[in-house]
């Protein structure tokens, strides 16, 4: 695997941060919503959502949300 180059920021980038993320360990995060949750009933769902996750990521996508 060759190592990985990045650019050196210029004056016009330094009002946006750089955000690189190495995460070994990335999940694909899956939720629905339910109306009622019974036990030994089928349990109906709605709204299936899949997001990209894991603990790096997450942390990224928060630091990028706060404007670091």
């Amino acid at each position: 695997m060759s190592p990985i180059t990045l650019s050196p920021i210029t004056r016009a980038e330094t009002s946006m941060s750089r955000i690189i993320c190495i995460t070994l360990n990335p999940t694909l995060d899956l939720s629905n919503d339910a109306t009622k949750v019974v036990p030994t009933h089928k349990v109906r769902v709605r709204n299936q959502r899949q997001e990209v996750g894991g603990g790096g990521i997450n942390v990224a996508r928060v630091i990028a949300e706060l404007g670091g």
